[in-house]
């Protein structure tokens, strides 16, 4: 992975989960948002304290009636000229960074009006990010009817009706068409962020028909710029796979403000990037697809800060995935407020607009360029610190050829409990799967490349005298192990090798869980996958045929999706949810023997007449009702009768109905239990 600045003649591309140059080698995007400039929201600029002003449009609005449209347009590009300039992109590109998002009103593009000359705004922004080797994301923030009833973020009061408006939608394609066509051949830019912040669709097959409909008008007129779609602030698990919409070279992005949810409770913010991140890390394993954190910041120093910013960086960072801080420049009057790097104007005094001369409006707007602004020393020098030790944050490679290290960072963790246990552990420059409880599992995916023995070990810390752990490949044990060796405390370090094994080449799902009572059984830093060469006689372990098969969203499920069926990410343990009449969700078992088990699910519902239909290998096994739980989460265990696996490939399928219409309930894991 490099964080690198722009190839110019270069165009980025997705690769899985990752976003690649021409040559498929990695690039890192990292930067801040340019809002308030090209769509201006009044709490930026602290006009919102004024009656009557909630959009940006209010302000100029308020304008024309005292001065007239042409003074109030004059007065307009004046503060265009002076909020966002030339010099702060190369304040910006200073900085270390190499990723700017720009969020856009439709007008500031295409209202003469407003755009002085059609997207010369956009012009000006590609000028400067080419000549300060910046990466460039497009954002429709703005669009025409808009995408929600928040006025404060759409440029002008609007009351959601982009939503079955075919007239509004047709205008938004149009100019998606448009921008596709003007920046087609400029690899400065990094991609289409086609609609932000769309809280107001009805519901997330509204929001897919949209997308797939932009999709579609862009790729007819662009096939090699990255598009970026937002989950609507409804969660990335609603979304569909990319594959079966047909969509290539595709992002997936949310935000990320956990502090408006956690009342100054930091323990909730601490379990948001301990628990809920890495679970949209499980998701985007799921969907593989490139994530993109659009927005994110700790908003306050009661909020976690300098300091919780930077983790949120680095966490975005370690995980490979792009993001742009919000924002870049606010009017602030408290040196301490986060949501800006630059804009702190000391003597702020909220200006009557009403009474204020032009003349001083002149003066006012002018006021707002950077230069008379003071910026947030210690973010500032948080930020350089940052990109100046950008090496630490990037993924630690193999040190063997062939072998895999695995660690948090490209692991996923699997809670036996939602809100007690397993956690990353990101108070180290190397971060660690930390407070485990019996049940919990660090899970890896691995590609071996090539058939052969592969000796696995353990680098990990602990207190307790006899740490229990369970290590199982592709869902079957393979040997329980007490770790007789510990280093005495959980900063400590000790290796020890679990043994040897045979690795066909392909995927592979490892698994390490915690089997001791209590918590914090071990901190675990890495495992250790080498390959060995083979020597007679060599003791090779082998898979427990007295083991219950655990399938979970985590182990290569696959949905067969009709309505909302999706995978609920968020919640760890994950489950299926959303689940409507007669949609399915099967897993594929590939089992090293022959051997009958017990059907047994984990179900929640407050509905009744639920029936889930089994299906091995295509046939009929069983027919379950499940029960009514009283609640959505709160779940029974149901068992259904046995079901005989084959050895080799076997297809698990279960089809779920109901009369209900409002869902049919959650599904947490199917297990299969040894007779």
């Amino acid at each position: 992975m490099t964080w690198s600045k722009p190839q110019q003649t270069q165009f980025l591309k997705t690769k899985g989960k990752y976003i690649v140059d021409e040559q498929d080698k990695r690039v890192f995007l990292g930067g801040f948002n340019l809002g308030n400039w090209l769509l201006i929201e009044p709490w930026m600029l602290k006009l919102n304290e004024l009656e009557g002003i909630t959009a940006g449009r209010d302000i100029f609005d308020l304008l024309e009636k005292r001065f007239g449209p042409d003074k109030s347009d004059q007065l307009y590009k004046l503060y265009l000229d002076n909020f966002i300039t030339e010099e702060d992109i190369q304040y910006l590109a200073g900085l270390g960074i190499n990723f700017i998002r720009l969020p856009f009103w439709y007008r500031a593009l295409f209202d003469k009006r407003y755009s002085n000359k059609e997207m010369s705004y956009l012009d000006r922004a590609i000028r400067w990010c080419k000549k300060y080797n910046l990466y460039l994301l497009i954002d429709f923030h703005g669009a025409p009817g808009g995408q929600s009833n928040d006025s404060g973020i759409l440029g002008e009061k609007q009351q959601n009706r982009l939503w079955g408006d075919e007239k509004y939608i047709k205008e938004l394609i149009r100019m998606w068409e448009k921008i596709a066509e003007k920046v087609k051949d400029e690899p400065i830019v990094a991609g289409y962020d086609i609609l932000n912040e769309a809280m107001g669709v009805p519901d997330i097959k509204t929001l897919m028909e949209l997308y797939d409909r932009i999709y579609k008008a862009i790729r007819k007129i662009d096939k090699r710029h990255i598009i970026y779609m937002e989950d609507a602030l409804k969660g990335i698990h609603r979304m569909p796979r990319p594959d079966s919409m047909g969509w290539k070279n595709v992002v997936y992005s949310f935000h990320y403000y956990p502090g408006f949810a956690a009342e100054d409770d930091m323990s909730r913010i601490k379990q948001g990037y301990q628990v809920f991140l890495p679970s949209l890390r499980a998701a985007q394993e799921y969907f593989d697809v490139p994530i993109h954190v659009g927005e994110f910041n700790s908003m306050s120093m009661t909020k976690g800060g300098v300091e919780f910013l930077r983790r949120y960086m680095r966490i975005f960072t370690e995980y490979q995935w792009p993001w742009n801080i919000w924002n870049y420049k606010k009017i602030m009057t408290d040196e301490e407020d986060m949501w800006g790097l630059a804009g702190i104007y000391t003597g702020w005094k909220v200006p009557d607009m009403k009474v204020l001369s032009f003349r001083n409006m002149e003066k006012l707007f002018k006021s707002f360029h950077t230069k008379k602004l003071k910026k947030n020393s210690l973010y500032e020098f948080m930020v350089k610190n940052f990109f100046s030790n950008k090496k630490k944050y990037t993924l630690v490679r193999s040190l063997y050829k062939d072998g895999h290290i695995l660690i948090p960072r490209n692991g996923l963790l699997l809670r036996k409990q939602e809100h007690k246990g397993i956690r990353v552990n990101w108070n180290r420059l190397a971060s660690s799967f930390t407070s485990w409880s019996s049940g919990d599992s660090a899970i890896w995916k691995i590609n071996i490349e090539k058939d052969g023995p592969y000796k696995i070990s353990l680098n990990y810390g602990a207190t307790n005298n006899d740490p229990g752990i369970e290590l199982l490949i592709d869902n079957y044990n393979y040997r329980i192990l007490n770790l007789k060796e510990t280093p005495g405390d959980y900063d400590g370090s000790t290796n020890i090798e679990i043994g040897k094994v045979e690795f066909q080449k392909g995927p592979h799902l490892l698994e390490v869980k915690g089997l001791s009572p209590g918590e914090k059984i071990m901190e675990l830093h890495s495992v250790n996958v080498i390959p060995i060469k083979e020597k007679p006689g060599m003791n090779l372990l082998k898979p427990s045929l007295d083991h219950d098969i655990l399938l979970t969203p985590l182990h290569n499920i696959e949905l067969n999706r009709r309505e909302d069926l999706c995978i609920e990410w968020h919640n760890n343990p994950p489950n299926i949810g959303h689940i409507s009449d007669k949609e399915s969700f099967q897993w594929e078992i590939d089992s090293p023997f022959e051997a009958e088990y017990l059907f047994s699910s984990l179900f929640s519902s407050p509905c009744t007449n639920v029936k889930m239909e089994v299906y091995l290998n295509e046939k009929l096994t069983d027919t379950i009702i499940l029960p009514d739980t009283g609640e959505w989460f709160k779940y029974k265990e149901v068992k259904g009768r046995s079901v005989h696996l084959r050895k080799g490939l076997n297809i698990l399928k279960c089809v779920m109905s109901s009369p209900s219409v409002e869902g049919l309930g959650n599904i947490r894991s199917i297990q299969l239990l040894k007779n």
